[in-house]
């Protein structure tokens, strides 16, 4: 391919070629698509920022009910908690930490309902016990095992 001096272009091994303006067309939809991206994540807030109300979250001074991520973390700056809400109910994964950084306990929730495998562990990662829980109780393991 003869490139005009005039025009810049760069060029890659297959010998395509792209002039200034498809460059900067290419970056402009990169940069579009990262902004989308971080809009759409989770927001997140600490427990002191929601309250409930009727067994709905919300943030504070707020009548809409929470979505995004709740978490906390021990004084030494270590997470400590870390739910997701989903229009006022936990929704999804919450995970617990001990101080020293290690995961304690994972429970999934939907609706605001506990559900599924919820295994605690030690300190040392250690699993202590799992529990399998349908529609918030209690239940059989071979529930969680389907």
């Amino acid at each position: 391919h003869r490139v005009d001096r005039r025009q810049r272009q760069m060029c890659i091994r297959d010998s395509t070629c792209l002039n200034n303006a498809q460059l900067n067309m290419n970056k402009t939809l990169i940069i579009l698509c990262l902004v989308f991206l971080v809009s759409c994540s989770p927001t997140e807030f600490t427990s002191d920022q929601i309250v409930e109300r009727k067994g709905v979250s919300y943030e504070l001074n707020s009548t809409t009910p929470f979505t995004g991520v709740v978490v906390d973390y021990h004084e030494n700056g270590q997470l400590q908690v870390s739910s997701n809400y989903k229009d006022g109910k936990r929704d999804g994964l919450e995970e617990m930490y001990y101080e020293n950084g290690q995961l304690s306990a994972k429970t999934n929730f939907k609706d605001g309902v506990r559900g599924g495998l919820a295994p605690r562990y030690a300190e040392n990662g250690e699993l202590l016990i799992a529990r399998c829980y349908g529609n918030g109780i209690s239940v059989n393991m071979s529930y969680c095992e389907k």
